[in-house]
């Protein structure tokens, strides 16, 4: 939790105290792509184990659900100033939860499309905006254990699926072809408890950066 404040504040701050001398344009045009980074703030939310044990993230298992940190890339293109398409891959992530018998590490990668929605607010510098698609998912898990005479096995295992993903966020144009934005996402059902032992809904708070081919 104190990393995603700190990263909020940091945002906020960024939006505050640039120059006032910066010519802002807003790249929201018609037929224009665009491409960018992420890194944010990965998080399992309620991890269901292969055992049908539930993982339920609250300060006790902050470190199992937190990831230490996700990223991504992607491209888009706005066919207007209030509509767009978006294509990505990003990774997920990885988190490691064990009992008495078994040790497991769970880690998630998708490609994603969404259809975007965007809205201005202020001086065609800052947008709000929704993306709403489906994510294909690639999830892999890694379990280590003993048998009776002690020996260590190692099983991995992984599955492919899609999910339903919504995100929303905030855009600041810095310059005529740069933009920030900071994002929700979330992602449902990543993962699979009967194909591969876990399953759970994913969220990241992520920094992206963006350059505007105008």
């Amino acid at each position: 939790m104190k990393k995603i404040q700190t990263l909020t504040l940091i945002i906020i701050a960024h939006l505050i105290y640039l120059p006032d001398n910066i010519a802002y344009s807003n790249p929201l045009k018609k037929n224009t792509w665009y491409i960018g980074n992420k890194i944010g703030l990965p998080r399992y939310n309620n991890i269901i184990t292969y055992i049908n044990e539930i993982i339920t993230c609250n300060n006790t298992n902050e470190e199992i659900c937190n990831s230490h940190i996700g990223f991504g890339t992607f491209i888009g293109y706005h066919t207007d100033q209030c509509f767009g398409f978006e294509l990505g891959y990003n990774w997920l992530g990885q988190i490691t939860y064990s009992n008495e018998e078994i040790k497991s590490s769970f880690e998630v990668q998708n490609i994603d499309i969404s259809t975007k929605l965007y809205h201005p607010i202020i001086h065609d510098s800052i947008n709000i905006y929704t993306k709403i698609g489906g994510a294909i998912w690639h999830a892999s898990i890694k379990n280590s254990y003993h048998d009776h005479t002690n020996k260590i096995h190692h099983l991995n295992i992984n599955d492919t699926s899609i999910s339903p993903l919504l995100s929303f966020g905030i855009e600041y144009t810095i310059k005529k072809q740069w933009t920030t934005r900071l994002e929700y996402q979330k992602i449902n059902n990543v993962g699979n408890i009967h194909s591969i032992g876990a399953q759970s809904n994913h969220t990241m708070i992520n920094l992206n950066i963006l350059y505007y081919f105008i």
